[in-house]
């Protein structure tokens, strides 16, 4: 019965509107700008996933997969290129 109901609420439920998307991805973008200077900064020295993550203030998994998600590659690629 519950399923039912979630899955009843969840097609009534309105869809997040193309703006919002936008917005929801420049907010994503803008977590990811301490790491992204960073690398541009630094791209000489020998850059940590672990450091780059707390630039971010966020955990380290949560960190490779909105960068991966973002940016289309891993931070690890990303830094060697």
């Amino acid at each position: 019965l519950s399923l039912v109901l979630i899955q009843t609420l969840h097609r009534r439920s309105p869809r997040p509107r193309p703006a919002a998307r936008q917005e929801r991805s420049a907010r994503a973008f803008a977590r990811l700008e301490p790491a992204l200077a960073t690398i541009a900064e630094r791209y000489h020295d020998a850059l940590t996933i672990p450091a780059l993550a707390r630039a971010c203030g966020m955990p380290v998994r949560t960190f490779q997969a909105r960068f991966t998600r973002l940016i289309g590659r891993s931070p690890q690629r990303y830094v060697q290129e």
